[in-house]
């Protein structure tokens, strides 16, 4: 949600509740991209922009996440690292930036050697080398991101069920670092095991 005293909000922002503009900064927050924000928020019933396209919702939510999302993250990671050397994640940051500058520059030039493979019979071996590139960009962007603090890790959950003889049922979930914890080595450790006799 826009900050008093920062910018004016938006003027999208008029045009639905408050509750939907703070939903709408949290799914930007988290790192949800604006076209797949502007999808979720036109697929409700009904739509929360009626009669406004797509792609248009998608600009709003880019322009506000430049102005608002992207300074408000910078300044969480600068607060959460000033015990960590302040200077080190201002590198860091600096070099997220140029980063996101060139996988833009490959992508448009990725997108360029498509727009050529088309009228080519066979796929060109340029815009492979082109992809394999841009791929390394995003790679190396998404570390940064993981390492900077502007992407979370979010653990990966399984979940089950137990039913016993009666037909009572269990749900249980838990992270894979939690069954990393109680793998079956893990808890045999140390046990002597017992051979059963033919």
């Amino acid at each position: 949600m826009p900050k008093a005293g920062d910018r004016t909000p938006p003027a999208w922002t008029a045009l639905t509740t408050p509750e939907n503009v703070d939903e709408i900064h949290r799914l930007l927050f988290a790192g949800l991209g604006p076209r797949a924000v502007a999808q979720k928020v036109q697929a409700t019933d009904p739509p929360m922009f009626p009669d406004t396209a797509t792609l248009r919702i998608e600009r709003w939510f880019q322009r506000y996440r430049t102005a608002f999302i992207l300074p408000e993250r910078t300044r969480e990671v600068l607060l959460a690292a000033k015990e960590r050397g302040v200077t080190s994640v201002r590198r860091k940051l600096d070099l997220v930036e140029e980063l996101e500058d060139l996988a833009l520059e490959h992508r448009a030039r990725f997108h360029r050697g498509l727009a050529a493979e088309k009228d080519e019979p066979l796929p060109l071996p340029a815009v492979t080398r082109l992809a394999v590139v841009y791929g390394e960009a995003l790679e190396r962007l998404a570390r940064l991101y993981l390492e900077t603090g502007l992407m979370q890790r979010v653990p990966r959950r399984v979940s089950g069920m137990l039913q016993d003889l009666l037909g009572n049922r269990a749900v249980f979930e838990f992270t894979e670092e939690e069954a990393a914890r109680f793998s079956k080595d893990r808890l045999l450790e140390g046990v002597a095991t017992e051979t059963p006799e033919p």
